[in-house]
């Protein structure tokens, strides 16, 4: 029963369905409850569709790991980043005890992980810019910012907005 539960709460983030979601929490759904081909949460799975209602349920529920992996190392606030999700984004990097910096299993930082997205990351870019706290350093194989957006992407526009966030 509690796995049908979590089930049914993992597909109501996916799919962005806020009142399905406070249902199956105060029926006792684990906010936590991983699903789909690479393990994920109920939190990254809503941050990476840009569900902020569902994302702001879900860190105002007791027990929340913000800073939970997925199989492949990722966390919720690497799918923000990835997908481009400002809104849940911004959710998530208020949380208490989020991880900015944490790296992901290809090495990769939140930041890292937006600028080389192939989608419109430009605002998450941005926003994690913005805060004192992100690294902007290089990645584990010592390529600056500047070099992952220019290799993975070629978004050239990426140096422009790294030089006058810097």
């Amino acid at each position: 029963m509690a796995e049908q539960q979590n089930n049914l709460l993992w597909t109501a983030c996916s799919d962005g369905r806020v009142e399905e979601v406070r249902e199956a929490l105060a029926a006792g759904a684990d906010p936590n409850a991983r699903g789909g081909p690479y393990n994920t949460t109920c939190l990254m799975v809503a941050a990476w569709g840009n569900h902020s209602g569902v994302v702001e349920l879900l860190l105002s529920t007791q027990g929340i790991q913000v800073n939970a992996k997925s199989e492949c190392g990722s966390t919720a606030l690497h799918k923000a980043c990835a997908s481009g999700s400002p809104a849940s984004l911004a959710l998530i990097v208020k949380s208490p005890g989020v991880q900015l910096n944490e790296r992901d299993g290809s090495g990769w930082t939140p930041i890292m992980c937006a600028i080389g997205s192939q989608l419109d990351t430009t605002q998450a870019v941005l926003q994690m810019a913005a805060l004192p706290d992100v690294c902007l350093d290089e990645d584990e194989k010592g390529r600056s910012m500047e070099e992952i957006a220019y290799r993975w992407v070629r978004k050239l526009s990426w140096l422009v907005l790294l030089s006058l966030s810097i």
